[in-house]
């Protein structure tokens, strides 16, 4: 991800990886489902509430990204917008709201872009 960051020179940008933590289906109840979609904007509303709990877990880091290989999708006007890849609140790193989450496909480098994207707006 830092390579996708190395053009940026003001402010320099330079992320440090400092955890890891996997979870099963059943810990990650803070994700709103629907079928084998992830509801966009209510899951991540409910990631920063899950974090924003466990201050034990997460107090000492500025962002807390989330990696999922879950279809997230988001209701609009024409039914179930699939297109959705990721999502983090604008600004909120070192706050509250420090949190977002992408997708990532088993096999590929595609959640690296999604989440250079979404840390971009942290």
């Amino acid at each position: 991800v830092n390579l996708r960051y190395r053009t940026v020179s003001s402010p320099t940008v330079r992320l440090k990886f400092r955890a890891l933590e996997i979870l099963t289906a059943a810990e990650e109840t803070f994700l709103v489902r629907v079928g084998n979609m992830v509801v966009g904007l209510q899951s991540l509303n409910q990631w920063r509430d899950y974090v924003n709990r466990n201050p034990d877990k997460y107090k000492v880091y500025d962002a807390v990204y989330l990696v999922t290989g879950l279809d997230m999708a988001q209701w609009g006007y024409y039914g179930w917008d699939v297109g959705l890849m990721g999502y983090a609140f604008i600004g909120g790193a070192c706050g509250l709201s420090k949190v977002g989450y992408g997708e990532d496909t088993v096999g590929t480098f595609r959640g690296v872009r999604i989440l250079a994207h979404e840390v971009g707006h942290l």
